[in-house]
């Protein structure tokens, strides 16, 4: 699919998908899927604990952080879609 963009993030304990912990909007779609440690995903007033094995989709256009809250890092593979 033309302009989607896939790619593996790391979280060390405690960081958060933004500098300074704010949340994030943008246009597309997200998609991720956790593949170690755990991931909490705050998408407007909702958040969603998710481990290894776990996925989510999401509109990018809704407010949206996501945080390491373990002390063990967390790596994600995310696909972004226009």
């Amino acid at each position: 699919m033309p302009g989607f963009e896939v790619y593996e993030s790391s979280y060390p304990p405690g960081s958060s998908s933004s500098q300074d912990g704010e949340f994030l909007r943008h246009s597309g779609h997200e998609m991720g899927s956790v593949l170690s440690g755990t991931l909490t995903v705050e998408i407007g007033f909702e958040r969603y604990e998710l481990e290894a094995g776990d996925a989510i989709t999401f509109p990018s256009t809704t407010p949206h952080r996501i945080r390491n809250p373990g002390e063990a890092p967390a790596v994600a593979v995310w696909i972004n879609m226009p």
